[in-house]
């Protein structure tokens, strides 16, 4: 009797070690599974969080404060084109500069086509645009710097010729100035005074520039012994060519 009751007692404690050991598998399989769905659901709420996104209040974004235009592009004046508004300067008009050879003439014209208006000779020619810019000649001449290098074009804008009062220099010089407004217009001491060559009365008002690195330039103005009717800048000793390419 003594020995039954024992092996009841045992199997007895192992169905209830059984019966424990089922039951904690259990929670922890059900915790898991919790976890697992708790998990879930926070990354799908996350998501929507992403999608549905309030916008920031100026106080938590820095982003929403007005940016400063200082670093803004501005914006090409008409003066810096090529085109009938464009200046004379004393080494260019508008973004086309004397020493430009005719690929970076032809770039810098920004799709005003150069085409050649006078053939003049193969060491010197003339270049006009077409479009807006009437009555400016381009000379263009053999750049001796430029010949030196390999797979470059010699061929190079050496000055500009201006025939019609619409252009003027940056100072405000313009066809049909008088020749007391020209010298009003540059220091005293920097204009010269010659005789023109078929006009005896007329003029050669030439602006020489003060500064070194500007010596090789001129701006020059002919006149009728009044007035101005025409002139022209660039380098020496183009610019000085009376009859240009001829």
């Amino acid at each position: 009797m003594n020995i039954k009751i024992k092996k009841r007692k045992m199997l007895f404690l192992v169905a209830i070690g059984l019966a424990v050991a089922i039951f904690t598998i259990g929670v922890v399989i059900a915790q898991t599974r919790m976890h697992t769905q708790s998990t879930g659901n926070t990354s799908t709420s996350v998501e929507s969080v992403g999608q549905n996104t309030a916008p920031e209040t100026p106080s938590t974004n820095l982003n929403s404060q007005p940016q400063s235009t200082d670093t803004k592009t501005v914006p090409e004046t008409p003066k810096t084109k090529l085109n009938s508004q464009a200046q004379l300067s004393i080494n260019g008009i508008g973004p086309v500069k004397v020493g430009m050879n005719i690929p970076e003439a032809a770039a810098a014209a920004q799709g005003n086509r150069l085409y050649v208006s006078y053939a003049g000779n193969d060491s010197c020619y003339y270049l006009e645009a077409e479009g807006q810019l009437k009555g400016v000649s381009f000379m263009v001449t053999k750049d001796e710097e430029k010949a030196r290098q390999q797979n470059i074009t010699s061929d190079a804008i050496a000055r500009i010729d201006i025939n019609v009062p619409e252009i003027t220099t940056v100072s405000g010089a313009k066809i049909g100035d008088t020749e007391e407004k020209i010298k009003s217009l540059y220091p005293p001491e920097q204009i010269e005074v010659k005789t023109h060559e078929y006009n005896p009365k007329g003029h050669y008002l030439i602006f020489v520039p003060k500064e070194q690195t500007d010596n090789k330039y001129r701006v020059v103005f002919e006149t009728d012994g009044k007035e101005v009717t025409s002139f022209r800048a660039g380098k020496l000793p183009e610019v000085g060519y009376v009859e240009g390419c001829s």
